[in-house]
């Protein structure tokens, strides 16, 4: 364990050292949020409420949506593919370590970086600028976190997979693009499920992707509560399990034969 932690350190480390394009990511995803408060404002200049969502939720919902997106979001998809070209996977696999764990710990560094010097101060500016309320209650707040941490366990898994098709398609630029578009929408980020035909709303809504921002910005809402919340964090728990375990079986199938570029 004691090595796994010390990739995660390294990750933190180097990725401080270029901190300087997060400060310029804050201004991003503020932006992002501008657009999307401004587009749901116009809609609901209309109507006061859509399919039980208030105004003031739904600003919420789009701020602490992308806030959260600044906290999990990788490319650990994207570092596999540049591994497999330039030929550094094939010393990663001669190294005495798992390259899954490794790649995880890798990840979880960025995070813990994104996390304090990303989201913490991009929440702030949110609040300084929009009217963006706190969480439902204390237990609301506490299975918000509980549920982004496992949000952040199964959006990594996702890229990994995805990362994992590099080893036999050398190329996956393509795929990881329309990836990264596809989940914005999937996970409920960009619409919430409520707002879209009820029987697309119900399909999304059993997929793990609504569990990346749906499930945690509902619980952050207070939509979720009591059974219903005990039940949706163990579904999300058993997804990010589920999408661990198929991580790795993929890696395991593509990794049997390796043809390596680069070098």
């Amino acid at each position: 364990m004691a090595k796994y932690l010390e990739y995660l350190r390294i990750s933190f480390l180097n990725i401080f050292a270029y901190r300087a394009r997060y400060y310029v990511g804050i201004v991003t995803y503020i932006i992002y949020i501008a657009i999307y408060y401004s587009i749901w404002k116009a809609i609901y200049d209309h109507s006061p409420s859509i399919d039980g969502l208030s105004p003031g939720q739904m600003t919420t919902y789009v701020a602490v949506g992308w806030i959260s997106r600044s906290f999990f979001f990788n490319n650990l998809d994207r570092e596999i593919e540049r591994r497999v070209v330039d030929g550094s996977l094939a010393m990663d696999l001669l190294k005495p370590i798992d390259f899954q764990a490794m790649a995880y710990a890798r990840t979880f560094g960025e995070m813990l970086f994104r996390l304090v010097l990303f989201a913490l101060p991009t929440s702030v500016v949110a609040v300084m600028i929009f009217p963006v309320a706190p969480p439902a209650s204390v237990p609301a707040a506490v299975a918000f976190v509980a549920s982004s941490l496992m949000a952040a366990l199964i959006y990594t898994n996702i890229n990994f997979m995805i990362g994992s098709l590099a080893v036999p398609l050398k190329n996956i630029e393509g795929i990881a693009y329309a990836k990264q578009n596809l989940l914005l929408f999937l996970s409920g980020l960009v619409v919430p499920f409520d707002l879209l035909p009820a029987w697309i709303g119900g399909v999304l809504k059993v997929l793990p992707f609504a569990a990346i921002s749906y499930l945690p910005l509902n619980i952050y809402l207070g939509r979720v509560t009591g059974g219903d919340l005990a039940v949706s964090l163990a579904v999300q728990a058993a997804w990010a399990v589920g999408l661990l375990v198929a991580a790795r079986g993929l890696w395991n199938l593509f990794t049997r034969r390796i043809v390596i570029q680069g070098g």
